[in-house]
């Protein structure tokens, strides 16, 4: 990744952006990789990203919240 920039867009949602170049020095052969696996899923075209800190290491209310909305839209969108 070359770049990210976030911004808040209005009480808890906002948006991020990201710049993407190519993996650094190469991938080369991902054949013998899980598909779930970074190096797999990037190989794909997909970008893989790692949190630094997980929403479980912050207990504010207001992150919590923004959570369990989040898993609930998904879980609608993904449900037949």
């Amino acid at each position: 990744m070359k770049g990210a920039h976030a911004e808040m867009t209005g009480g808890d949602a906002g948006s991020v952006g990201l710049v993407l170049g190519t993996a650094i020095p190469s991938l080369g052969d991902t054949s013998g990789e899980d598909p779930s696996d970074d190096a797999a899923l990037v190989a794909a075209g997909y970008a893989s990203l790692t949190a630094l800190r997980g929403v479980a290491e912050d207990h504010r209310p207001e992150i919590q919240a923004v959570v369990e909305r989040a898993v609930r839209e998904a879980s609608r969108l993904l449900s037949p």
